[in-house]
């Protein structure tokens, strides 16, 4: 049954993948050869991908490499039944066997997205909508569903330890507590981007295998949210130091969220491209404390 829904979500994986590189392909080749050599890409590309029906049967192309139909012909398997028809009763054959699915198994947020996207790109085709005003549409929905990342857990000032103390005691307890924390019980490493690339070396497929290896990275980030929570933070620094473990958060979600690339494809794509903008906002929280901590030092000191 698993293989099934494959069939439902592999076109809305690979047009998902596609609208994410095709967004980030860009930049990346500027970067690369340097102002005033650009690479453009038109619409007409993802226009073309969405909508090319080459033998003219009324499936698209990249709907008939999912049914095994060739694209070049339209009665494939030459039994006098043309390859739309053909689809369409594999279809509901299919839909049949996803209903019954459902009911024993949850669906995942790719198969949500795959079939809503399914849906939409049918209904446009078939009103005669699909063109170039439409694609741009279909183009930026993707592009925001990926950018679109809402935090499982949020954490509150109510959780944290403060203290009334203002004291310059206090705040060299605090900032000896954080200190530990950083640089001896939890340091940072590269160990992430280690992960990824391995994860990647085979230039196919993703090996899930190796993302197993963020699971020591994700306990660690556990348990220095876990203790910086028992620290007692003076009020003057609680709102930064909640802001650090609230940027924590979505840091260790997103790495879970990347191991889910087998079973959940939109979460894994969603995270992959959040993860350099995860790692800035624990990078800044990082820094905004630290500089608010000298400043309350001078003024103490002063």
């Amino acid at each position: 049954m698993k293989h099934k829904r494959i069939i439902l979500i592999a076109s809305a994986i690979v047009f998902l993948l596609f609208v994410f590189f095709l967004k980030n392909a860009n930049t990346n080749y500027k970067k690369q050869k340097g102002v005033g050599e650009e690479l453009v890409y038109s619409n007409e590309i993802i226009g073309n991908l969405v909508g090319k029906d080459t033998d003219r049967d009324g499936v698209l192309d990249w709907e008939e490499s999912l049914w095994g139909t060739d694209p070049n012909k339209s009665d494939t398997d030459g039994d006098g039944v043309t390859d739309d028809i053909e689809i369409v009763n594999l279809k509901q054959k299919e839909e049949t066997e996803i209903e019954v699915t459902n009911k024993t198994e949850p669906l995942t947020q790719t198969d949500q997205f795959s079939r809503e996207l399914f849906s939409t790109v049918a209904a446009l085709n078939e009103s005669g909508q699909l063109n170039q005003t439409t694609t741009d549409a279909l183009t930026n929905s993707l592009i925001k569903e990926l950018e679109n990342q809402t935090p499982r857990k949020t954490y509150y000032i109510s959780e944290i330890k403060t203290t009334t103390d203002g004291s310059l005691d206090a705040l060299n307890t605090y900032t000896n507590a954080m200190k530990t924390l950083y640089n001896t019980k939890y340091p940072g490493n590269e160990g992430v981007m280690n992960v990824l690339i391995e994860s990647l070396a085979n230039n196919e497929d993703i090996d899930v295998a190796v993302l197993a290896k963020l699971k020591p990275i994700i306990a660690q980030i556990d348990a220095l949210m876990a203790d910086m929570l028992k620290i007692t933070v003076p009020e003057k620094l609680s709102t930064l130091h909640l802001n650090i473990l609230n940027a924590l958060e979505r840091w260790k979600e997103g790495l879970n969220d990347i191991q889910l690339v087998g079973d959940d494809a939109l979460m894994a794509v969603r995270a992959i491209s959040q993860y350099e903008t995860n790692v800035t906002l624990v990078e800044d929280a990082l820094k905004k404390l630290l500089s608010r901590i000298q400043i309350e030092f001078n003024n103490l000191n002063s």
